[in-house]
């Protein structure tokens, strides 16, 4: 019995884990845009060698990272960065 149960506790702590998930994004008039998503978090990796980290924040459509100076807004295969009062697009490759 505690064989069992320590066998579902462990799917349960591996079930839990995010799954990262890498896109590589073109982006119109900035550099290649690598975004890393685990969990409740995005990570951006510039083709310049600048890296962000933004959190998940709720959304009604796609999901939205943002740490109030910067946000990315990814769906489907298109993505939207936001900063210093310009929006990019771009698409996935």
């Amino acid at each position: 019995m505690r064989a069992a149960i320590l066998l579902v506790g462990a799917a349960i702590a591996l079930a839990s884990c995010a799954t990262e998930v890498t896109t590589i994004y073109s982006c119109a008039g900035a550099p290649t845009i690598a975004a890393t998503y685990s969990g409740d978090k995005a990570q951006l990796r510039f083709g310049n060698g600048e890296r962000l980290q933004l959190p998940l924040i709720p959304s009604e459509t796609g999901q939205r990272y943002t740490d109030g100076r910067v946000s990315w807004l990814a769906s489907g295969r298109d993505a939207l960065l936001m900063r210093n009062g310009n929006t990019t697009r771009c698409d996935a490759l």
